[in-house]
């Protein structure tokens, strides 16, 4: 016989069922939504303001020599694709929602009808749990939407390769991303530093497309300080080899699918699927460099973020905060994008020079030095390149 009697603990978890349910399918629609627009927006050659291929972390595949090497398809993607008739954008869509269902079910069990009374039920610790779990959601909606892009990352990239002419799956090369990870490379190793031992530790790092300029510009680096291998003659050696030791980068991404990819394409570095926010701090290891890279607008809350990340740096290590697509397409991301968990517009100067006095650090913004004193106008602009420097 049904209890009606529900205890307050009882009607809150049914509450949060019904709105999650309702969320669910809202975010699912707006998934679907977004990615048809930019199927639709390729099609006709002009780049929309969300990508599932370009945003966030490290601004997608940047072409060339840091081409990700995508994985095949997996048998729920195919199951899926045959399900939804070949449809991609139906697919992906179904995948997030699976996803996100199978996290709520985890964290919002259905209460049990025949329970009854209070069940000890406590006003305070009730809030702690329901912080924990709106938590646990928000990563939960970050890690199924980055592995959904990943997923089926082979099907878009066939597509893109018969669109344009091209074989066997590969991608046109995007010389913007490309140019512009060239200076966010710059601004993680910067000129007279170490290059042999620094260390880089990449937070959200996706299929590991920074690892490549890293390697070119610790080799430039190593070449004008006249260390190991140098001179304009063996510059060539330089993509075949490079002068950081493979355990001196690290790379974490709650993202198993872009986990995945990373260690597919950039093979004997190291790459880990973590959460920075419980996983910082677990090893005295300090870093030089600290990158957060199209990936500051996933964490809730920024200041604490960065000050979590400024305890881990190395006397005189630095903090580079970076988006290949800039500070407009986060702040379009937050509003219109909410299902792949954004939730933090890119901090403005304002916000960077309060952030780094609280930490003791320094702002840098000189993106001239980092573009080698040929800076584009079309990079100038934090709006449509963000790139900053907290320096110890």
């Amino acid at each position: 016989m049904l209890n009606l009697r529900r205890s307050p603990i009882q009607k809150l978890a049914e509450y949060s069922r019904i709105l999650s349910v309702v969320c669910a399918i809202s975010l699912s629609l707006s998934f679907l939504k977004n990615v048809a627009a930019f199927q639709q927006a390729r099609v006709a050659g002009v780049r929309p303001a969300w990508s599932p291929l370009h945003a966030g972390f490290g601004g997608g595949s940047s072409g060339g020599k840091a081409k990700t090497k995508v994985p095949p398809l997996t048998k729920e993607a195919k199951d899926l694709l045959r399900q939804y008739g070949g449809d991609m954008n139906a697919a992906q869509s179904a995948f997030y929602r699976r996803r996100i269902q199978e996290e709520e079910e985890r964290l919002l069990p259905a209460p049990d009808p025949a329970a009854g009374g209070d069940d000890g039920w406590k006003p305070v610790e009730q809030a702690g749990a329901a912080a924990e779990k709106e938590q646990a959601l928000h990563e939960a909606k970050v890690i199924a939407s980055w592995d959904a892009i990943a997923t089926f990352l082979p099907v878009d990239y066939a597509s893109q390769a018969i669109a344009g002419g091209g074989k066997g799956g590969g991608v046109p090369v995007d010389k913007t991303v490309a140019r512009r990870l060239k200076m966010v490379a710059q601004a993680c190793v910067p000129s007279g530093c170490d290059a042999g031992s620094l260390r880089v530790l990449d937070i959200g790092c996706g299929d590991g497309a920074a690892v490549p300029f890293i390697d070119d510009r610790l080799a430039a680096v190593d070449a004008i300080a006249g260390e190991g291998v140098g001179g304009p003659k063996k510059k060539k050696i330089y993509k075949k080899k490079s002068v950081m030791d493979p355990s001196n980068y690290e790379g974490i991404d709650v993202s198993p699918a872009m986990v995945a990819m990373a260690e597919a394409s950039r093979p004997g570095r190291t790459f880990r699927v973590a959460n920075f926010l419980t996983d910082a701090g677990r090893s005295e290891v300090r870093y030089g460099a600290v990158l957060f890279n199209g990936s500051l607008q996933f964490f809730q809350d920024s200041a604490a973020t960065l000050s979590l990340a400024a305890s881990i740096l190395a006397p005189g290590g630095r903090i580079v905060l970076s988006h290949v697509q800039g500070g407009r397409f986060v702040r379009d991301e937050v509003r219109r994008n909410p299902m792949a968990g954004a939730c933090r517009e890119m901090p403005d100067g304002a916000g960077l020079d309060e952030i780094a006095a609280s930490l003791g650090l320094r702002v840098l913004l000189d993106k001239a030095d980092a573009a080698g004193g040929d800076l584009r106008p079309e990079d100038a602009n934090m709006d449509d390149f963000y790139l900053a420097v907290l320096q110890s």
